[in-house]
């Protein structure tokens, strides 16, 4: 199903969807690492907590986002190589 939709975007649509995953990716994953800091930091001063399984809950949407971003990237090679780019 994913695939159909990616298909049926243009070119420069691709790009655009490309380029906002990416954006998107750095975000998420300098949040999860900085949280990662933070119940690093938690654990030192309080012990274990609900909190300092944040990162851990946070990992599944950044593979998401990952995957997203991989299928997109795929399009656009797929595509490049059908045109002789």
């Amino acid at each position: 199903m994913r695939d159909f939709q990616l298909r049926r975007l243009s070119t420069d649509d691709l790009h655009k969807r490309r380029s906002a995953l990416k954006k998107t990716l750095a975000v998420a994953m300098s949040i999860v690492v900085l949280i990662f800091a933070v119940a690093i930091v938690m654990v030192t001063k309080q012990g274990i907590n609900l909190i300092t399984l944040l990162p851990v809950y946070c990992m599944p949407l950044f593979v998401l986002l990952k995957k997203n971003f991989d299928e997109v990237d795929s399009e656009i090679i797929s595509r490049s190589q059908t045109t002789g780019r």
